[in-house]
Order: structure tokens, then sequence, then C-alpha cells
């Protein structure tokens, strides 16, 4: 209802005056604080992404998980067999002696669940 009423304008020399240094000194003010706002902004930003980076670069030195290293390697060679032809004697051995001891390993699981 406000809305439909006519709006009353203050265009007299002494308001218009007031209004421009009013203008003056708050825009410095508001222009310094927006500024300063965008640069906390900036450098909680880059802070969020070093510590991003660097958590993701973390390793700990001599953690291997081997176990996941094995099994991602045998399943290559599940998906790849003609890969086991380049192979050498000892390697094989190895994979023969990894995949006796998987099967040990399931017996036994298999053991305990029967009993």
């Amino acid at each position: 209802m406000s809305d439909n009423l006519p709006q009353k304008y203050r265009d007299n020399i002494f308001y218009r005056f007031i209004n421009k240094l009013r203008l003056l000194f708050h825009s410095k003010t508001i222009n310094e604080e927006a500024q300063d706002n965008t640069d906390v902004l900036q450098n909680e930003t880059n802070l969020e992404q070093k510590n991003n980076f660097v958590n993701q670069m973390k390793v700990e030195e001599g953690y291997k998980n081997i176990e996941y290293e094995k099994k991602k390697f045998m399943d290559n060679l599940s998906n790849n067999p003609e890969l086991l032809n380049e192979f050498s004697a000892d390697r094989l051995e190895k994979i023969l002696q990894y995949y006796l001891d998987e099967n040990n390993k399931k017996r036994e699981l298999l053991k305990k669940l029967e009993t």
C-alpha cells in the first residue's frame, strides 16, 4: 500500500551536500572493508588448498600395504595370463607360493565356519 503513495524526495542543496559527504567517507570504509574481506578469504582458500595438497602428498616413510600390492598384482595377472611367459622361474615360484598360501587361508577359514 505504501508503494502507491507519492514518494518524498529531498532535493535541496544541503541534503545533497550532506549525502555526497556521507558517500565519500562511507564508500572508502566499505571499499576498504570489502578489500580486507576479500584478502582474508583469499588467504583462507590458499591455506585450505595448501593443506589439502600437503595431506594428499603425505606418505609415511616405510609404510607400504604389501598385501594390497600383492592382490593388485595377482588380479593383473589373472586378467593378463600372457604375462606369465615373461617372468623368471624365481618369480613364478613366488606366485605359486602366494596362491598356495591363499588356498591354505581359505581352507582354515572354511574349517572355522564348519565347526
